[in-house]
Formats: structure tokens, sequence, C-alpha cells
């Protein structure tokens, strides 16, 4: 969640975030702006994410499950705001606004 405790030593440099999740495979834009609370994400590859997004606190993103793996995409402008969980194969349009409550 906190790529292997990387995270939390980077703090609020979120370019830096975004390069550690490059480099391991996911597709991430440019100015996004990450959780403290890190993500779990073991299929790196299937993360695609647009430019200026912004992530609440606690937000879960699921590649796969026990019996298939799919891609999940957010494109740009979206906000997925705290405690939201993605499942695979989700696909966030542009600006779209996801809450939870």
């Amino acid at each position: 969640g906190t790529l292997g405790g990387v995270a939390p030593l980077l703090g609020k440099h979120y370019e830096l975030i975004s390069c550690c999740y490059r480099l391991l495979g996911s597709s991430v834009g440019e100015r996004v702006y990450w959780p403290g609370s890190g993500f779990f994400v073991l299929e790196h590859d299937l993360l695609s994410i647009g430019n200026d997004v912004v992530f609440g606190s606690r937000t879960r993103i699921e590649t796969s499950t026990i019996e298939e793996a799919k891609s999940v995409f957010i494109a740009s402008g979206a906000n997925v705001s705290d405690r939201c969980v993605l499942l695979p194969g989700c696909s966030i349009g542009t600006k779209a606004v996801l809450g939870t409550g």
C-alpha cells in the first residue's frame, strides 16, 4: 500500500510517487495528487491514470479478483474522494467526481 515503505519517506513530493508507480509499470499522467495512505495495487501494468487526477485518503484500487484481472482507467481531471473503491474493469471519465457516504 505504501510502495514498500517508500511513500512515507517521499512525503508530499507527488511527482516522485508518480515516478515510483511508473517504474512499477503503471501509466501515470502529470500533476497527480496521491493520498497519504497509499494504494494497494498488485498489477501495476493494469493501472492507467490521466493528468490532474486527485485521490482522497484510503482509496482502494483493485485490478484483479480471484477469477480475473482487468485494467482500471482513470481519465484526466477525475476526483476520486476518500474511501472510494475502484473494482477491476472500471473506467472513470474525464472530470468525473466519485464520493462515498
